[in-house]
């Protein structure tokens, strides 16, 4: 059960982080500083989206938990190529600030998705030794 309660703990981090992150992308990317009424519904459904992978593998087997992290891993991948993107495109655009907080939140982002695959293969471990 300890394991559950990390994935969740791990998925939940990644969630606020990933939606504050999309959000900061947002900022400096528009330059009017309003946000797209699409990548808001975007950054809102991603945070649900991970959330609720992770209760539905609470109440399912070591199997489903691991199902949950990776498409909880690849949902991280893909919007840390999303950051990349956004800041290659706008490099000469953002302001220091903004460059630093992008790259942090890119590093965190990609540390948390190492974290959840580490968790994976923990679970993966335990059932083959069983």
């Amino acid at each position: 059960m300890n394991t559950y309660k990390e994935a969740l703990k791990i998925d939940a981090i990644g969630a606020i982080f990933s939606a504050l992150g999309s959000l900061l992308i947002l900022k400096f990317m528009n330059a009017s500083m309003e946000v797209p009424e699409g990548w808001l519904i975007f950054t809102v459904f991603y945070a649900l989206g991970i959330l609720i992978f992770d209760v539905v593998s609470i109440k399912k087997l070591g199997n489903a938990l691991r199902h949950c992290l990776m498409i909880t891993v690849a949902l991280n991948i893909i919007f840390v190529l999303l950051a990349i993107n956004v800041l290659v495109s706008n490099w000469l655009t953002l302001n220091s600030l903004g460059v630093f907080y992008l790259i942090l939140e890119i590093v965190i982002v990609a540390v948390l998705s190492v974290w959840q695959l580490t968790v994976v293969i923990n679970e993966q471990m335990k059932v083959i030794e069983k």
